[in-house]
């Protein structure tokens, strides 16, 4: 869910195209309407892991004092920018929010003939651990190449985000080597000198 501090922005130079059969969320996309309609599969959609194919549990959405879906639906960019913010989002527990073996999930498919680009706002639990959110913005670009219609399945990777998280927590253990060598360095010759302290005390007292 993002805001002002922390903005969501999905953006074509053109539009985006919405089917008048479609939905603002995969979930809400009818498998059934696409064998009757083809040109549905195209509509433009935010999800979280499912999609009409495979619809799993309902994503749900919420917007702040700003609207973020109607403009969208309309064929608007997908801004997310205001004080109360909003966004769409699966329940921490929820098998379509969990990553499989490619540490992927879908969050959204938008169909233009633009040049999309914008960024995210993501918040991830490791292992569904509440405690050990983490949250990053993403930003991309999709450059235009052959004229025409591009649709593009959004997927935001958790390998990204984990190997982020690696590297904090690398530079935590070169930290904690540094300060150990640190006090290797520093407390070796302090017991060194301790110990000729007590010889030269032994050889007073004798």
């Amino acid at each position: 869910v993002g805001d002002a501090d922390n903005p969501i922005n999905v953006s074509t130079t053109t539009s985006f195209y919405q089917n008048i059969f479609g939905s603002a969320t995969g979930s809400g996309v009818s498998a059934a309407l696409i064998a009757v309609f083809p040109e549905l599969a195209y509509d433009s959609w935010v999800t979280i892991g499912t999609s009409p194919s495979d619809p799993g549990a309902v994503i749900n959405t919420i917007e702040g004092d700003a609207p973020i879906f109607a403009p969208f639906e309309a064929g608007g960019n997908l801004v997310v920018n205001d004080a109360v913010g909003g966004g769409w989002y699966a329940l921490n527990g929820d098998a379509n929010g969990v990553a499989g073996a490619d540490l992927e999930v879908l969050i959204g498919q938008f169909t233009t003939d633009g040049v999309l680009s914008g960024q995210l706002y993501v918040q991830v639990f490791p292992n569904g651990i509440g405690a050990d959110e983490y949250r990053c913005t993403l930003p991309f670009s999709v450059a235009q190449g052959v004229p025409g219609v591009q649709m593009l399945q959004l997927v935001t990777t958790t390998q990204m985000l984990l190997k982020m998280m690696a590297l904090v927590l690398s530079m935590m253990n070169v930290v904690t080597v540094v300060v150990t060598s640190l006090l290797v360095v520093l407390i070796l010759p302090l017991v060194t000198l301790i110990q000729s302290l007590v010889a030269m005390m032994v050889l007073v007292l004798l």
